[in-house]
């Protein structure tokens, strides 16, 4: 039988709120799941849409949580309790031990927003996105878009089903931009975002624009950042006298780097050319319209497979400019015309 305090404590999941929640619409999920205080005691709330039973481990005992109708379950726990918790999950496919990740703190502190707002943050590539990161000493990746007029937005991949219930993100309004810490992931986590506005409720699929990897399927994956310094920049201004090539043609095949790009200076040579300019490099629909702005298309390779061809170019005195020629952007779901 419920104590009076917890049975208060889980009424304090109002009921608008778990309605946002269960369907995965709420714009102010931290405001509702992970950590609060509620008294002498604190609360704890937890969106777990398959779990049968959720606990709060890591303390000197486990504290199961009490469901609170679908997907939904809350209870106290001591003030004293670890602040670094986990939460025992026991579903169809068993037993895990996962991360809260509505226990963390921002991820982006507020010169970050400040620069970003005013047009002056010069990284945004680093900002935006799906980067790997340590936040309050556990590592994971943070994911940030940009969307102003969003009614709310969710992250959803393979580490959660594609559901966009589970990880609903956090609303910085100053700028504009939705942040979610996710820890345990990493490099190779495929993912996309769910988005809702005033007239689409139901939210839309959005490819991420400043993912640097992306699947086949035209769906985001996390990257690494990219370590640029293997790769030095040509000082000197490139000469204009140039030759189109169609960079799938080149790159599709399996040879070496140095090879290829002995074979891409040789061809501008022959051509009277000193620099050669190489597109398209974005992910694209059959139209031929770009998906997102960022993400190399598959089909060319991996991105440091391609930055050793431009440097095996380079060696060879020719130029490489990268056509980024974008006009429009593709109508599928998922893509940028929205």
């Amino acid at each position: 039988m419920l104590s009076m305090s917890e049975a208060v404590a889980l009424e304090l999941i109002a009921e608008r709120d778990a309605k946002l929640l269960r369907e995965g619409r709420h714009g102010d999920p931290f405001a509702v799941l992970g950590r609060h205080r509620f008294g002498d005691a604190d609360i704890v709330r937890v969106m777990a849409p398959e779990a049968a039973v959720v606990e709060v481990v890591g303390g000197a005992k486990s504290i199961r949580l009490r469901p609170h109708g679908h997907a939904l379950f809350a209870g106290l726990i001591p003030r004293a309790y670890r602040k670094d918790y986990k939460l025992q999950i026991t579903g169809p496919n068993g037993i895990s031990i996962e991360q809260d990740p509505y226990r963390f703190g921002l991820v982006h502190d507020a010169i970050d927003l400040q620069q970003f707002k005013t047009g002056l943050h010069l990284r945004v590539f680093e900002l935006l996105g799906g980067r790997e990161c340590e936040l309050e000493g556990v590592c994971g990746v943070a994911f940030t878009v940009w969307a102003p007029a969003a009614s709310w937005v969710s992250v959803v991949g393979d580490f959660n089903h594609w559901n966009a219930c589970k990880h609903l993100m956090r609303f910085r309004h100053e700028a504009g931009l939705w942040e979610l810490f996710m820890p345990d992931l990493g490099a190779g986590t495929t993912y996309e975002y769910r988005v809702g506005t005033a007239t689409d409720v139901s939210g839309a699929r959005r490819a991420d624009p400043y993912s640097l990897e992306c699947s086949l399927e035209g769906r985001a994956r996390v990257s690494a950042l990219q370590d640029l310094t293997g790769h030095p920049r040509r000082a000197k201004p490139w000469p204009a006298r140039s030759v189109h090539i169609d960079v799938r043609d080149w790159l599709s095949s399996d040879g070496p780097a140095q090879s290829i790009g002995d074979d891409l200076a040789d061809y501008a040579q022959q051509h009277g050319a000193q620099a050669i300019v190489v597109a398209p490099l974005y992910r694209r629909d059959a139209a031929g319209d770009p998906i997102n702005l960022i993400t190399l298309d598959p089909l060319i390779g991996a991105l440091e497979r391609l930055k050793g061809i431009v440097s095996s170019v380079q060696q060879r005195g020719v130029a490489v400019f990268m056509d980024w020629d974008s006009s429009t952007f593709s109508p599928l779901e998922g893509g940028l015309s929205a």
